[in-house]
């Protein structure tokens, strides 16, 4: 059975949202109810910001109108308080504006990483160390060997933005709803898009990877900034996490990638399986064409005869091309293989959050503001690993490599 939103005293009558003046009568004679009910009709979008078209009608309607409510004092700490309706209903209205126009942006970066909640500045995400088959035999009535997990991690730290928006008198005098709805909207599409070129630029390790390395870095084991495509060779990772001279043109080239990544190790000195199904092939707009014909053609392009073995049933097509635009900002030309699920975190220590107010009669005297309220969230990218994606670069890491962005990311 569907869950009924809201009862029909508040919502509809004779087909339409009640007038304003008509939820404030009944915000009066129900305070303790009325934002719960409005928060379901706000779910439902059967309350939007459009359905005020008279912005000062609406103002001067829930001005007045007192509603108790929580207010976060910090520590988890909620104080009740009585307030204006005004600010906390157009405050529920602007986040599901915001949330509509977040919605709407195309982003690529949750296909790219595990979220995950935290609320420390920096997050210590533990590396487990297997033990070796020998180890793991065990005498009668001796003690099972315990497998750690303290001897390595990795560190995921924090960035915090952020913005503001502000009615002014003059929009509700002059009625400008839509001016203000698409300054809502504009707001939550921005939101969006500083998000996803966060999370390409950390997926890509765009500075911390770059030939001149600089903060932000998203590889920290043991605390320590590391670059996280290298040609360097590790225990781990014993040719390095990049290719060079590899430049999306044929089978050979995603072949090449692959055969890299079957070369990693885990902690026990054994290979990684990561099998071709598993793997996203990560290419900037500039090679996506290239990608999908390699990828889409039962045939090896260019030679007859030839079952194409990254094609739609060779053996080591990839599960999924992904491609963006936001990439080309990075690299045109250099692309990525892996699981990247298993190798990025994405942290919120804080999901997107919003705080509106009726402003305060100094700052109504200064700028004749009538209502403000600030979005904001907190949102890292780390790797946990470097042993499940690889990066290919079309020539030398000195002529090639992604340069350092100069932009806040």
């Amino acid at each position: 059975m569907k869950r009924t939103f809201i009862r029909s005293d508040l919502a509809y009558r004779q087909g339409g949202v009640l007038s304003p003046s008509e939820l404030a009568d009944y915000a009066r004679g129900h305070p303790d109810e009325f934002m719960r009910k409005v928060e379901d009709l706000i779910s439902a979008r059967k309350l939007t910001l459009r359905s005020f078209p008279d912005l000062q009608s609406f103002f001067r309607a829930f001005l007045d109108v007192q509603i108790p409510t929580l207010v976060d004092v910090g520590g988890g700490h909620m104080r009740s308080i009585t307030t204006s309706a005004f600010p906390l209903l157009m405050g529920s209205l602007v986040v599901a504006e915001l949330n509509r126009a977040y919605e709407d942006v195309p982003t690529v970066g949750h296909e790219l990483v595990t979220d995950m909640e935290s609320n420390k500045k920096f997050t210590h995400i533990a590396k487990i160390h297997h033990l070796t088959p020998k180890q793991l035999e065990v005498a009668e009535g001796a003690e099972f060997p315990l497998m750690s997990s303290a001897e390595s991690f990795t560190v995921i730290g924090h960035k915090r933005k952020g913005f503001q928006l502000a009615i002014t008198q003059e929009v509700l005098e002059e009625n400008d709803l839509g001016g203000f709805i698409e300054l809502v909207s504009t707001g939550g599409g921005f939101s969006a898009e500083v998000i996803e070129e966060q999370t390409l630029a950390r997926v890509c390790d765009q500075n911390g990877s770059a030939v001149a390395p600089t903060e932000p870095r998203v590889y920290r084991p043991n605390g320590a900034a590391a670059a996280l495509y290298s040609t360097t060779a590790t225990p781990q990772t014993p040719n390095g996490t990049r290719l060079i001279n590899n430049a999306l043109v044929d089978d050979t080239d995603i072949e090449n990638a692959q055969n890299r990544l079957a070369g990693f190790l885990n902690t026990r000195g054994r290979k990684i399986h990561i099998p071709p199904s598993s793997q996203i092939m990560l290419v900037p707009h500039a090679r996506r064409t290239v990608a999908w014909r390699l990828t889409a053609a039962l045939m090896t392009p260019g030679i007859e005869n030839d079952p194409n073995p990254v094609g739609p049933s060779g053996i080591n097509k990839p599960g999924k091309v992904v491609s963006t635009p936001k990439l080309d900002d990075i690299s045109a030309s250099a692309w990525y293989l892996g699981d990247f699920k298993r190798q990025f975190r994405r942290k919120w220590k804080i999901r997107t959050e919003t705080v509106s107010v009726y402003a305060d009669p100094m700052q109504y005297l200064r700028t004749r503001e009538a209502y403000r309220t600030r979005v904001c969230w907190d949102v890292e990218v780390g790797a946990v690993d470097n042993v499940f994606v690889v990066q290919s670069l079309e020539g030398t890491e000195a002529a090639t490599a992604p340069a350092a962005s100069s932009q806040d990311v």
